[in-house]
């Protein structure tokens, strides 16, 4: 209502909202922003797709979309494999993937009902 989350705000919300729908949720860490992202639930090679969630207020799906996408192809040099190896070298540079289900099955995390 007030328009006031950020982009971690957005991206957490928004990975939470694909996970209901049966999307695989993952979000990117970029030096001082996040974006939200996700890929087809049973598909171990389907691509990523992101969305920028800090435009939806203003643009549509499909240009908050773009706008992901063109933010993830910035970073995908950075990121080749999508693995963190646990060290920032560049704190300038760098795209940590985090993969909202496989991390919330590792530590046990059972989403809230939503029905």
């Amino acid at each position: 209502e007030e328009g006031a989350a950020n982009c971690l705000d957005g991206s957490v919300l928004f990975a939470s909202l694909l996970a209901a729908i049966g999307l695989h949720p993952i979000i990117l860490l970029l030096p001082g922003h996040a974006i939200a992202g996700w890929k087809l639930e049973n598909s171990e090679t389907s691509d990523v797709e992101f969305i920028e969630t800090t435009v939806l207020a203003k643009k549509t799906f499909d240009e908050a979309h773009t706008e992901g996408m063109t933010r993830r192809a910035e970073v995908k040099a950075l990121a080749d494999n999508w693995q963190y190896t646990g060290e920032l070298t560049d704190l300038k540079a760098f795209a940590i993937p985090i993969d909202i289900k496989k991390e919330w099955s590792r530590r046990m995390v059972v989403p809230l009902p939503w029905n």
